[in-house]
């Protein structure tokens, strides 16, 4: 259209020019010392026309020989990034297919042309890591953080999730609490830093992080539950005396408080502080509301002041669970309390019969050692001797690691 509009008015100037020329026919004189020339006007338009063209594509000439150089390194430059972008896309698809090789040497060729290098440097160290090249990763790194200049969000969660792969928890958890500290918005530093503090047992940290990832809904409330009782929890075990103890448990939510994991973290922590009456009760009364095969286990454990009632209490949830391990063995422990050792024979030969564990043995033994009868308690170890080699030579169940949320 703008090509058509420009040719239409150039034939309308040269149409307006040939009726003037026409209707005013005259000449042009040059004269310069005793030297004359004379044209016709119309010859001397049509040469300044011709002029002023020639001027015109000089100049563009020249404007386009100064830009050249320019526009060569604008070009040159245009190539590069094309080529750095395949190569970053191919790279991606070798990270994506497990080709850590071809993604690697892609992200890292690209580098150099591309209009991002932080994203090439940070896949690279992904890629390098698969191959266990822990030199390179960290070669990659600090190219990506010489590169990474208003992007320190991602360069450190990249790290702190390379090093929470390797179980280099320390590390990832000081450089994520550094990220937390500058930008304490961000969802993903929380649940990242909710991880390493719960791997390393920064307990204190665990419970701040927990009340705000709750308020921001960033996990479930089974989630949350579960990992606050597990930050508790470790909390209980550091209490140095029964003081301590009662100081904490009164800072715990009186809804936690009522979960079975933490009061059998509280009582056997009581029980390390020699407080085996203040236990005793609160396990009886636990175990009146809520059957838990942990709690009863402690229960086994706890000397109360009133024995014989505490085993009357415990042969009174025998009733309806009669087949229950955990129960026969607490019941053989508090016969063995009481002196009662027909009993406590009884109740331990039923619980190994069905659960042939190391620590059913024990008791067993102990049992004969006290009846004097040696022989026996030799056999009851070697049986668990062999018991407890044959739980090492199983395979450990895999290790779940927190749910992380990326946002």
């Amino acid at each position: 259209m703008r090509l058509l509009l420009l040719l239409l008015g150039s034939l309308a100037i040269a149409f307006g020019i040939g009726i003037f020329l026409e209707r005013y026919p005259g000449r042009v004189l040059f004269s310069h010392g005793g030297i004359s020339v004379q044209i016709s006007l119309a010859l001397f338009v049509v040469a300044l026309i011709v002029f002023c063209v020639l001027f015109y594509l000089a100049l563009a000439l020249a404007r386009k020989l100064w830009k050249m150089p320019r526009d060569y390194r604008r070009w040159r430059n245009h190539k590069q990034h094309l080529r750095a972008e395949k190569l970053l896309h191919q790279g991606c698809l070798d990270l994506l297919e497990g080709n850590w090789i071809g993604a690697e040497r892609n992200f890292s060729k690209g580098a150099a042309g591309s209009r991002l290098p932080l994203l090439n440097y940070l896949f690279a160290a992904r890629a390098a890591q698969h191959q266990q090249a822990l030199t390179r990763r960290d070669k990659y790194l600090d190219l990506a953080r010489e590169h990474g200049e208003g992007h320190p969000l991602a360069l450190g969660l990249t790290q702190a999730e390379l090093q929470l792969q390797r179980d280099q928890h320390e590390q990832a958890h000081a450089l994520l609490r550094v990220l937390h500290g500058q930008s304490k918005k961000t969802g993903k530093v929380k649940l990242m830093l909710l991880e390493t503090s719960l791997r390393i047992g920064d307990w204190r940290q665990a419970i701040d992080l927990l009340d705000d990832l709750a308020r921001a809904r960033a996990l479930t409330q089974e989630q949350v539950a579960d990992y606050r009782i597990q930050a508790y929890t470790g909390l209980l075990a550091r209490t140095n005396d029964r003081g301590e103890l009662d100081n904490l448990w009164k800072e715990i939510p009186k809804k936690l408080r009522r979960e079975t994991r933490l009061i059998g973290a509280w009582c056997q922590e009581a029980l390390r502080h020699d407080d085996h009456a203040g236990s005793e009760s609160l396990l009886r009364q636990t175990l009146k509301k809520h059957y838990d095969g942990n709690l009863i286990r402690l229960y086994g454990l706890t000397q109360g002041p009133h024995i014989a009632r505490q085993l009357a209490f415990a042969e009174g949830l025998l009733k309806d669970r009669a087949d229950d391990p955990e129960l026969l063995l607490a019941l053989g422990r508090l016969c063995l309390q009481n002196k009662l050792w027909g009993k406590a024979r009884s109740y331990l030969q039923e619980c190994v019969a069905r659960r042939p564990e190391p620590e059913i043995y024990r008791e067993l033994a102990r049992l004969h050692e006290t009846e004097g009868d040696a022989r026996a308690a030799a056999e009851c170890y070697r049986a668990g001797l062999e018991a407890a080699t044959k739980a090492q030579s199983a395979p450990a169940p895999a290790r779940q690691g927190l749910p992380v949320i990326v946002n």
